[in-house]
């Protein structure tokens, strides 16, 4: 079981009265994530047998859950050999509930002070609408996503200390491993496979099971050749997202396409990111631009293998990724005007504004949409973040910088 960086995160709020619930795309380590905070439990003296584990995947299991919290917590006691001890209940794929919101919320003002609950949710379409009102105050939620580099790195067992200062050596070496970390994608168990075949073959494998399960069972979303369509359209996509443009060149309502968008984007298959502005009237455009979870979903539904040479546009995608875990989906914008000047991610700050502009390669030249930016915001710091770069030029960082990226220094 591989370390993630959200584990310490999360076992902080491990000993509070509040459901912890966990979210995340499937296969992107949610579960080994509840078994490392169940090991941790453990080490810091929780007896096992005060421990339970639930998959909702088991049909037995759901249908027990079903009968509501008073069921469950019967059978708990029934196998408790310390019954006066708080139990902590480990829940897998809680969508699959029929109520999930009200399984919680009566396990919570119920039985607080006995079951401590932390569950798992491979679909945000369920639980967000519903704990804004009925679950307000009685949970923490936290999202996995998957491997950003660091991470990637301890996976693959490589020894390189991002946050130090690296050599010239030490970057064309990264460069190498950064490459396939974009081509192959972000998932677990992805980096710890070496065979090309069988990394596909798990991927296809994500993909039939999203589609069965989170699209079918959960959504409710029954065209499922329509839904892989425009997910494959999707994945070949750059640029602003423009939907009536894409209804027409798929041939359906821009309802169907909005509602398929909208179950892509709570199911942790695409992020769309808005538009920054400050009411200049030259500054553009309510499109968002689109960006997949994962590059290797990406590459693979693209191109229906995993092309060795990587794109521009799963390069910008893969910056997308490591931006978005250091700063926070809310916290990333494009900027674009009505005469197609761009830059590709604004980031605000503590109202500091800084710019990114994700270039495979960088020749040296800053470009013009720079210059043009700091006349109307003269204040915002800009860097290109590059595979290939002169190790002397201050305007250029290469993506791990993002890692030490410091907003009052950089």
């Amino acid at each position: 079981m591989k370390p993630r960086k959200v584990t310490d995160k999360i076992f902080k709020y491990i000993f509070l009265d509040e459901i912890i619930v966990i979210l995340g795309a499937r296969q992107v380590g949610k579960t080994t994530l509840l078994k490392i905070l169940i090991k941790k439990l453990i080490e810091n003296g929780i007896h096992e047998n005060d421990i339970f584990y639930f998959d909702l995947e088991d049909i037995f299991i759901l249908e027990m859950f079903n009968k509501g919290p008073e069921e469950v917590f019967k059978y708990i006691n029934s196998k408790s050999l310390n019954k006066e001890n708080k139990k902590y209940i480990f829940i897998d794929e809680v969508q699959y509930l029929k109520n999930p919101s009200n399984f919680l919320k009566l396990s919570y003002d119920h039985y607080k002070e006995k079951f401590k609950i932390i569950c798992t949710g491979s679909s945000s379409l369920e639980i967000r609408k519903k704990f804004q009102d009925s679950m307000a105050g009685r949970f923490f939620s936290f999202q996995l996503f998957g491997l950003d580099f660091e991470e990637f790195l301890w996976f693959k067992e490589i020894k390189i200390d991002l946050n130090s200062t690296l050599n010239e050596y030490t970057n064309q070496e990264l460069i190498k491993i950064f490459e396939e970390y974009l081509i192959f994608g972000q998932y677990p168990k992805i980096a710890l496979i070496e065979n090309e075949e069988i990394k596909k073959h798990y991927l296809l494998e994500i993909i039939d099971t999203y589609l069965r399960k989170d699209i079918r069972e959960v959504a409710n979303f029954r065209d499922i050749l329509k839904f892989n369509e425009v997910m494959r359209i999707l994945s070949d996509h750059s640029g602003l997202l423009n939907l009536n443009e894409l209804s027409n060149t798929l041939r359906i309502s821009r309802k169907t396409l909005e509602k398929i968008i909208f179950i892509l984007e709570n199911t942790y298959i695409i992020n769309l990111v808005y538009p920054f502005y400050r009411n200049i009237r030259s500054e553009l455009s309510k499109m968002p631009k689109i960006y997949f979870e994962d590059t290797g979903l990406k590459n693979l539904l693209s191109n229906q293998t995993f092309l060795k040479k990587i794109q521009g546009e799963i390069f910008e995608n893969g910056i997308y990724l490591l931006l978005k875990k250091k700063f926070g989906k809310n916290n990333i914008k494009y900027w674009r005007t009505k005469d197609k000047k761009e830059i590709d991610f604004i980031v605000m700050m503590e109202n500091k504004i800084f710019g990114f502009e994700a270039k495979k390669i960088f020749t040296g030249k800053i470009p013009n949409t720079f210059k043009y930016f700091c006349k109307y915001y003269p204040n915002a710091k800009l860097k290109i973040i590059s595979l290939f770069i002169n190790e002397k030029n201050q305007n250029a960082i290469y993506p791990w910088g993002i890692n030490k990226f410091k907003n009052n220094k950089n």
